[in-house]
């Protein structure tokens, strides 16, 4: 999604292939409204980018719903990491073995579900 007030709509969905359009769908409200619409139409994924709310509670809130989704050998990666503890709090609490890469001082964390 754009940054508000920042003329970006155009740029929404960019990446995506037009033979993929009919398939994809854009959700621009909070996660706790979003994910469950989301969920009650894929059920499982193979891979997730996370890239939403930045507070931690919030992201600790979606990081659970979004993991129990993951299909075993899913690949899971959230963007600006660096914002605070939430993803290493989450990687930890499961034992989850994470990569973090660093790119113009942000961080992305990704991990692969175990099976």
């Amino acid at each position: 999604m754009p940054y508000l007030a920042q003329d970006g709509d155009q740029y929404v969905g960019y990446v995506v292939p037009e033979n993929l359009k009919k398939y994809w769908q854009l959700f621009r409200f909070a996660d706790r409204e979003s994910l469950p619409k989301i969920f009650k139409q894929v059920s499982s994924f193979d891979v997730f980018h996370y890239d939403s709310d930045k507070s931690y509670h919030g992201r600790m809130w979606a990081y659970h719903q979004i993991y129990k989704r993951l299909k075993p050998g899913a690949v899971f990666i959230s963007d600006d990491i660096g914002d605070n503890s939430a993803y290493q709090d989450f990687c930890d609490k499961l034992n989850i073995k994470t990569t973090v890469v660093e790119y113009n001082g942000k961080y992305i964390g990704a991990f692969i579900k175990n099976k």
